[in-house]
């Protein structure tokens, strides 16, 4: 919706004229204190972050004689102390479109669209009611390699880069995130896992979340690792899980992006097998996941169950809704389900996965008690690792 202002009075203007203290006021409110070309603050130096005011009006119809950038013989006199006609902008900027004033890129019409393209997004957002959520990022380091040459990955998430996924639908109610960052450097074994555990555990319960109506969480880390913090946090707090793709923190889209074939498809259906009580099951969502890989960590005789993504949505990023993540949560409680049915309520779910952290995390917070007991495993240089066993809760 386009906001509009009254005009001002128009009176015979000599030389150059801008506009008046209140419209000036006006224009930074409009603006939001920030260059409506680059959207820089401008009430600081960018290198010394001390107060300072960098912004300069800069009139989209020129004015001062033929020679001012974009002159009008009509509407340069016409709309020098107009609001409508004046861009809140910094230095570099304003110095850019008046150089430039015979490119199209800056031409009246296209630096019309500029300033109301950023002043309805300044009114929006400062439109919005005050809904808080509390930023909470999980990370672990990930091994990458086996044996002697062992090196651990560190992972971090941009607080920033969070912030703008919660926005505009929530706003951070803290200056960071809270963040449970775990850093072990020694390899993967039981030790290892049960100290990781135990300290998820302890970070968690010290979080003070009492006063908190609302968390965003962001995980990326070591599988068996984010599916056991889902479990610590399960279905008890109102939160959203956010996503977080190989590039980082990203935005939800829109339910309408998701092509329409794509699906959760079990493959095969789980077949009734008195002979064992062990169940592979593979979540082959961005790679599919092969035989070789886990054989020799898993009993000879168990079974093997994929839940897949379409082969030509099965790739690191496929994940761009909350309605896919909505699907897969009933898809992998409907298999969970549909495994204790067929194999009893004291089969094992030898579980590997390929998964996108956001589902990784859902896996623990929709392992019920219900539900089998789950054997998680890590998958170090393209090969499965048993981690730990996550009983029913």
């Amino acid at each position: 919706m386009t906001r509009k202002f009254p005009k001002t009075v128009t009176k015979a203007i000599k030389g150059h004229t801008n506009l008046n203290e209140f419209d000036t006021i006006r224009l930074w409110v409009a603006a939001g204190g920030r260059c409506e070309m680059c959207n820089d603050l401008l009430t600081e130096s960018p290198l010394t972050f001390e107060p300072l005011n960098r912004a300069e009006r800069a009139h989209i119809i020129g004015q001062g004689g033929p020679k001012a950038p974009r002159h009008h013989p009509i509407d340069s006199e016409l709309k020098a102390d107009q609001i409508d006609n004046v861009m809140l902008l910094c230095f570099d900027c304003h110095h850019e479109i008046d150089r430039r004033s015979t490119d199209p890129e800056f031409s009246v019409e296209k630096l019309q669209a500029i300033k109301r393209q950023h002043e309805e997004r300044i009114w929006y957002l400062t439109d919005l009611k005050p809904k808080r959520t509390r930023i909470v990022a999980f990370t672990t380091n990930i091994q990458q390699n086996l044996g002697e040459d062992c090196t651990q990955q560190t992972t971090s998430l941009s607080f920033r880069e969070m912030r703008d996924a919660v926005m505009p639908d929530f706003f951070p109610d803290q200056g960071d995130a809270s963040r449970l960052a775990f850093r072990p450097t020694t390899p993967e074994s039981p030790e290892h896992w049960s100290e990781l555990r135990k300290s998820i555990k302890r970070k968690w319960e010290r979080l003070d979340l009492e006063e908190i109506e609302h968390l965003s969480i962001f995980c990326l880390g070591k599988m068996p690792a984010v599916a056991y913090f889902g479990r610590l946090v399960g279905s008890t707090t109102t939160l959203r899980t956010m996503n977080v793709q190989v590039g980082g923190p990203v935005r939800w889209r829109d339910a309408s992006q998701v092509a329409d074939d794509f699906s959760f498809e079990l493959d095969p259906p789980p077949a009734h097998l008195n002979a064992t009580n062990d169940v592979v099951l593979c979540l082959s969502l961005s790679g599919l996941i092969e035989d070789r890989q886990f054989r020799q960590a898993v009993p000879a005789d168990a079974p093997v169950i994929h839940l897949r993504t379409p082969e030509g949505h099965r790739h690191k990023n496929f994940l761009i809704a909350k309605k896919q993540l909505g699907e897969f949560r009933r898809a992998f409680s409907h298999t969970l389900s549909l495994i204790q049915e067929r194999f009893g309520q004291e089969c094992r779910i030898h579980l590997m996965m390929a998964a996108p952290t956001p589902i990784v995390f859902e896996v623990g917070r929709q392992h019920q008690a219900h539900h089998p007991t789950l054997l998680l495993y890590n998958c170090i240089s393209q090969q499965f690792h048993f981690a730990f066993t996550l009983e029913p809760a």
